[in-house]
C-alpha cells in the first residue's frame, strides 16, 4: 500500500480434499496382533460399530474457503536505515466465508472468526538473512457454525487458541541488486502449541456419519448403545442423547516443522519458488471432554464425583453437555499418533 506497509488477501480454494479409513493391520510388526472386525473395539464384526471401517459414505470436500486478511507494518526497516535490521507488526482477520463443514455437505470452511497478532524479526548481512517470527491465534465461533453454547457445565465452546515460533535464515548466493535479480535459498524451523478445545479432527466426517446411523430414534425414552457418539444422556441439554455432529474436545498438542526452499528473484516484480516442508504433531486424544464439573454443596460427599443420572446425588447442572461416553469415557478416547504432514508448495508471485 505504501512503504513498508502491506495489506495481503488469501483466498483459497480446495479443489479436492479425500478421505480414507482402514484398520491398522499389525501396526508394521510381524509379531505384533494384526488389527481387524474382530478385535475392533470400534467397528467390531457383531455389535453396534462407532462408525464403518472402512467408512461409507465419506464425502470429497471442495470448493472457496476462508478468506485470510493481513495488515503488516514495518515500522524499523533496514532500506531506510542499514544499521538496523527489520521489524515488522502484523493484524489479520480470518472470515468464515466458506460453506460451513458439516454433516452431509462438501464444504471446506470451519465457522470461525479468527483474530490474529504477530511480529517477526530479521536483519540483511551479506548472504544470510535470519528471521524470527511469533504470531497468536484466537479464534471463536461465527453464527451457524457447530460451535455452540449447550449452557450446563459445558466445559469449551470454540477451538483453542493457537501460538506459533518461526525461525530461520535465507541465504543468498547470488544477487544483482540494480537488475533486481538473486537467487535465494531459505531454511526454517518452527513450533505451534495448540490449546484444547472443541474442534475438527481427522474423524469429523467418521464420528458423525456413524452416530447418526446408530442413535436412539426417540432421546427422551431410549438409551443409546455404549458404542454409538450421542450427547451426554445424563445432561439436561436439548441435544442430550442426539447424535453428535462430529465435533470433538481435541486436547492440546504441539506441531513441529521444518522446511527447505529455494528460488529466484527476477526483476522487480517477478519470484518464483518451491519449498519443501516437513511437519510432526505430537500425541493427543482427539476426544477429550470431561463428564462435567462438581458443584460444591452443603451434603457434597466430597468424593468430588460427577453423579450419573440414576445415582443419589445426581445434579443435571453438573453435567457437560458435550461429552459423549462412546468417545470421550475412560478407556473409550481415541488418540492419534505418529502423524506426519509432507508438503510440496510452488509459489509464484507478481508484485507491484
Amino acid at each position: 500500500l505504501w512503504h513498508d506497509l502491506e495489506l495481503s488477501i488469501s483466498a483459497p480454494v480446495v479443489a479436492e480434499d479425500t478421505q480414507a479409513i482402514r484398520f491398522a493391520g499389525d501396526g508394521g510388526k510381524s509379531d505384533g496382533v494384526a488389527i481387524d472386525g474382530s478385535v475392533s473395539t470400534i467397528a467390531p464384526d457383531d455389535g453396534v460399530k462407532l462408525f464403518d471401517v472402512p467408512t461409507d459414505g465419506l464425502p470429497t470436500r471442495a470448493g472457496f474457503g476462508d478468506m485470510l486478511f493481513m495488515l503488516r507494518y514495518s515500522p524499523i526497516a533496514q532500506e531506510r536505515d542499514d544499521q538496523r535490521g527489520d521489524w515488522t507488526l502484523e493484524v489479520g482477520y480470518r472470515a468464515p466465508t466458506g460453506e460451513v463443514m458439516k454433516f452431509g455437505n462438501e464444504g471446506v470452511g470451519r465457522g470461525v472468526h479468527e483474530l490474529i497478532f504477530g511480529t517477526a524479526l530479521s536483519k540483511r548481512f551479506q548472504y544470510v538473512d535470519p528471521f524470527m517470527a511469533v504470531q497468536l491465534v484466537l479464534p471463536f465461533g461465527a453464527d451457524g457454525s457447530l460451535f455452540k453454547d449447550y449452557g450446563f457445565a459445558q466445559e469449551h465452546i470454540d477451538p483453542g487458541v493457537r501460538a506459533s515460533f518461526d525461525m530461520g535464515t535465507e541465504i543468498v548466493p547470488f544477487e544483482d541488486v540494480e537488475k533486481g535479480m538473486k537467487f535465494f535459498i531459505s531454511l526454517g524451523l518452527g513450533a505451534t502449541y495448540q490449546a484444547e478445545g472443541r474442534d475438527y479432527s481427522e474423524l469429523f466426517d467418521a464420528l458423525a456419519i456413524g452416530a447418526r446411523r446408530c442413535a436412539p430414534a426417540n432421546p427422551d425414552s431410549e438409551v443409546a448403545d455404549p458404542n454409538c457418539a450421542v450427547y451426554n444422556p445424563d445432561s439436561g441439554s436439548s441435544v442430550r442423547n442426539t447424535p453428535i455432529d462430529g465435533i470433538t474436545t481435541v486436547e492440546e498438542f504441539v506441531t513441529v516443522r521444518g522446511n527447505l526452499g529455494m528460488g529466484a528473484q527476477i526483476g522487480p516484480f517477478f519470484r518464483l519458488g518451491v519449498d519443501l516442508s516437513l511437519a510432526h504433531d505430537t500425541e493427543h486424544y482427539l476426544s477429550n471432554a470431561d463428564i462435567g464439573k462438581v458443584i460444591p454443596r452443603a451434603d457434597d460427599d466430597g468424593a468430588g464425583r460427577v453423579e450419573s443420572r440414576n445415582q443419589p446425588r445426581y445434579d443435571v447442572n453438573e453435567h457437560n453437555p458435550t461429552y459423549s461416553p462412546a468417545i470421550d469415557g475412560v478407556g473409550h478416547r481415541i488418540r492419534v499418533e505418529e502423524t506426519t504432514v509432507f508438503g510440496v508448495a510452488v509459489n509464484l508471485e507478481l508484485t507491484f
